[in-house]
């Protein structure tokens, strides 16, 4: 019935209509940046790159590696950018001065609710083990069996939201959020990097926000309420609790270096070794990547190669060390944003902010989710270039008021 729904005309026709809306708005954007008032920010030009220049770049390394048709890598690459259209409509909202950064973040939690509901339905709905043979399931017996390969940016995004958010204003209806998206993390998703990714970023997130005092207090807090939750969901389904022990279990037996024969594992260590011999062979291609691929065509001559479960390696292998060097200063650029910002360091938004792309950052190595799936990334980076808008007209207005008392 949901497979059904999905390939509908009247499915396909909102969802083209809806992109098509989006893209008439980003062009009409850039339009008006470029020709009219001719001023484009950094911002616009970061947007720009992830749009039309990576596209072009990956489509060109494809036809000179594989000899795949330049229409191909480039809608194989514009695939995967589809959540770059979004960010537009945050632009328009900012630079209209009527919409702020936090009834934005607003917008984006609603989404995030949206997106783990409609990924719950679809665990409740459809049976995993017929897509196995797709990208969007795989199997693991440590997980439980079939498990979906959702991405679960938005989700992460949700978690440190929350999170921050109740260890600065210690309002307990954000643990209710927190709860729902770390639920799903644990007991649907599964991702165990992921998940991993989301303890360190908390951890930072404490550090960076709370006193010594306050940080004992509020990780009291936050066991109690964790131990009596998993105390509860075993009492309905311990089965799920075993599960996740083992999970995680053979995930720390793995980085210590012991062999948990858990095929996860072991796939990820194969699929090094067929981007390694790969190099080997083709060393050329070590300097600017081998492009985007079509599926099909990524099957045919690698197999079992998902460049999602080996991080950086996968950005290595697709954009090379020229094109990872680049997607990389962009954290420096954002680092640089970070250290100009003085006088909204203590903002709520800031911090989240500033956490968010920690967490971006930092999964990164292991995901490369920040060009899969750079939504997430590119509206962060956006948030972190507004409040340095903010800064210098806060900082221009203090010194109005100087120069007026003088």
């Amino acid at each position: 019935m949901t497979s059904g729904l999905l390939s509908s005309p009247f499915f396909l026709a909102f969802l083209f209509g809806l992109m098509g809306l989006i893209a008439l708005s980003y062009l009409a954007y850039f339009f008006d940046r470029v020709f009219i008032k001719k001023r484009i920010s950094k911002i616009d030009v970061i947007v720009l790159m992830f749009l039309f220049v990576l596209p072009v770049y990956t489509a060109i390394n494809a036809n000179i590696s594989f000899n795949q048709s330049y229409i191909d890598g480039l809608f194989s690459a514009w695939g995967k950018q589809v959540s770059i259209l979004f960010v537009v409509l945050y632009q328009f909202f900012i630079r209209a001065k009527n919409v702020s950064v936090k009834k934005i973040l607003f917008v984006v939690m609603c989404f995030a609710w949206f997106d783990v509901a409609s990924k719950f339905y679809l665990t409740l709905t459809l049976n995993p083990a017929t897509l196995v043979d797709t990208d969007l399931v795989g199997y693991n017996p440590a997980k439980g069996g079939y498990v979906f390969r959702f991405d679960a940016t938005m989700a992460q995004i949700a978690v440190i939201f929350y999170f921050t958010s109740f260890i600065i204003t210690k309002k307990w209806y954000h643990l209710i959020g927190l709860g729902a998206f770390l639920g799903y993390m644990l007991f649907i998703d599964k991702g165990r990097i992921d998940i991993m990714s989301l303890f360190v970023v908390m951890g930072f997130s404490m550090i960076r926000n709370l006193s010594p005092i306050n940080f004992v207090r509020t990780a009291l807090i936050l066991g109690i309420v964790a131990g009596v939750s998993i105390t509860i969901v075993y009492q309905f389904a311990p089965d799920q609790i075993l599960v996740l022990r083992n999970m995680l279990g053979n995930f720390v037996l793995t980085v210590l270096g012991i062999d948990t024969g858990e095929n996860s594992a072991s796939s990820r260590f194969v699929q090094f070794g067929i981007v390694f011999n790969h190099f080997v062979k083709h060393p050329e291609q070590m300097i600017f990547g081998v492009g985007i691929l079509q599926r099909e065509t990524m099957n045919l001559l690698f197999g079992h190669l998902y460049l999602s479960d080996i991080g950086i390696v996968g950005l290595f292998f697709t954009f090379g060390i020229v094109g990872v060097i680049i997607l990389y200063s962009l954290f420096i650029y954002a680092l640089r944003m970070m250290w100009s910002i003085k006088y909204y360091k203590q903002d709520l938004y800031y911090k989240l902010t500033e956490s968010i792309l920690v967490l971006l950052f930092f999964s990164s190595f292991f995901n490369g989710a920040f060009i899969w799936a750079p939504g997430g990334f590119l509206t962060f980076l956006l948030f972190l270039h507004t409040f340095t808008l903010m800064e210098k007209s806060y900082a221009q207005q203090l010194l109005m008021q100087e120069e007026k008392l003088q």
